[in-house]
């Protein structure tokens, strides 16, 4: 036990000289660049009015860039500016600026030969500060670079604001347009489906028609055979005459003029019960005949009929199916949108190195990168996107995109693989 005590208490000495030593160089490196030469009010004005100063000022906003004109600096995160305030001179000629409540004396130490570009940043209470790297830029050009930047943007959003209108004009057109033919459609088979049932009305009127002229002309036959007829007992009367006058002539005895007029009349009698007997069967079959007719006219309008509905049942069917496909091709688009989104966020991803994001642990985009073997090639996404660009940053929960790094994006993703122009692609 006395040896474990004994082992703590050399253990925490020498961790102590080695922290005290470690603390002794930072502070003789804090104090060598504290006695280095800072610029003059003169001197930091001029430069001021000629660099942007670039630097990480430990205000969660990662690398800014600041920018000052006579009365307000500006910070700059990208193209945009993120926050703003005052600053001024002191009696002294220190360089003060303002964040919000607190004030906060900047000296600007240009690089030597032998030590970086340096910033001295002290709060009021603190009595010797913190030193920041910085680099710098040309201010016209970052301010020119910032104007290229927002017309640039300007311009996207003008080309695709048209695109958008076009596109959503030429849509309400085609849906004009289908409305119309489907109307039209509908109209036209409203009339052909009125057009038949009235045909259907004809035909059956027709019929009617042709019925009543056959029994009509039934009944002028049964009225002519009737006329026939007594015309012919009319005939029968006279010859009676005509033939008790030869009788009379011949002088025959009645007994044998009886027996003749009783033969001839038997035939007559048989000869007019066969007349009738055939224009009756003439009559009947005429009858049958014209049924027959009318049946298989009936049958035909009705099998037309039968034709016509399934003709109309087939297109109303065949519109129907016209709708599944162009809303097939409407969830297809859908899908491929999703798909699109899901490559821009796993590009975003891989932009911040943020490889524990569960874009990654999605099956699609999991089962994407492990077919075609890219995992190694994402790391190289933020060097690709950031030559030339700033980081994105979000408004209202959506990324936008400098015009380097959307130019990126569409390279990384471009919409013609997924069947999608740009006006589908939502990234800005």
């Amino acid at each position: 036990m006395k040896k474990i005590l004994n082992f703590i208490v050399i253990f925490v000495l020498f961790t102590s000289n080695i922290f005290a030593a470690d603390e002794i160089d930072k502070g003789k490196t804090l104090l060598k660049s504290l006695s280095k030469k800072s610029l003059t009010k003169k001197e930091t004005i001029s430069f001021l009015k000629e660099y942007a100063i670039i630097l990480e000022d430990e205000r969660g906003d990662g690398e800014v860039t600041y920018v000052f004109d006579d009365e307000n600096y500006y910070r700059h995160k990208g193209t945009e500016v993120i926050s703003t305030d005052a600053w001024r001179f002191s009696k002294l000629g220190a360089l003060r600026l303002f964040n919000k409540d607190i004030k906060l004396t900047w000296k600007i130490k240009p690089k030597t030969k032998k030590t970086e570009n340096l910033i001295n940043i002290k709060a009021k209470f603190d009595p010797v500060g913190k030193l920041y790297k910085f680099t710098v830029m040309d201010k016209k050009d970052f301010l020119d670079q910032i104007e290229q930047a927002k017309q640039a943007e300007i311009q996207k959003k003008e080309a695709i604001e048209k695109a958008r209108i076009e596109k959503k004009k030429k849509q309400e057109q085609e849906k004009l347009v289908a409305e119309q033919k489907l109307k039209e459609e509908k109209s036209k088979l409203e009339e052909e489906r009125l057009a038949a049932e009235q045909k259907l009305e004809e035909e059956k009127r027709k019929f009617e028609e042709e019925r009543l002229a056959a029994e009509q002309k039934l009944e002028e036959e049964k009225k002519k055979l009737e006329e026939e007829k007594l015309a012919l007992q009319k005939e029968i009367e006279e010859l009676k005459i005509k033939k008790a006058e030869n009788l009379e002539k011949n002088k025959k005895t009645p007994e044998q003029i009886l027996k003749e007029e009783k033969e001839r009349l038997k035939q007559e009698k048989l000869s007019t019960k066969q007349i009738v007997k055939e224009e009756k069967e003439r009559l009947k079959q005429e009858k049958l005949a014209t049924k027959q007719i009318a049946k298989e006219e009936k049958e035909r309008k009705k099998q037309e009929l039968l034709a016509r509905k399934k003709e109309i049942k087939e297109r109303e069917k065949k519109l129907k199916e016209e709708k599944i496909a162009k809303s097939k091709v409407k969830d297809e688009k859908s899908l491929n949108i999703e798909k699109h989104k899901l490559c821009m966020k796993m590009i975003e991803a891989s932009f911040y190195q943020d490889w524990d994001n569960k874009i990654f642990k999605n099956k699609t985009v999991k089962k994407a990168i492990e077919s075609t073997g890219i995992k190694e090639d994402l790391k190289m996404v933020r060097m690709m996107l950031v030559m030339g660009s700033t980081n994105p940053t979000k408004r209202k929960g959506k990324y936008h995109w400098d015009d380097f790094a959307g130019m990126g994006m569409l390279q990384f993703c471009p919409p013609d693989q997924y069947d999608l122009e740009l006006t589908d692609v939502d990234f800005w």
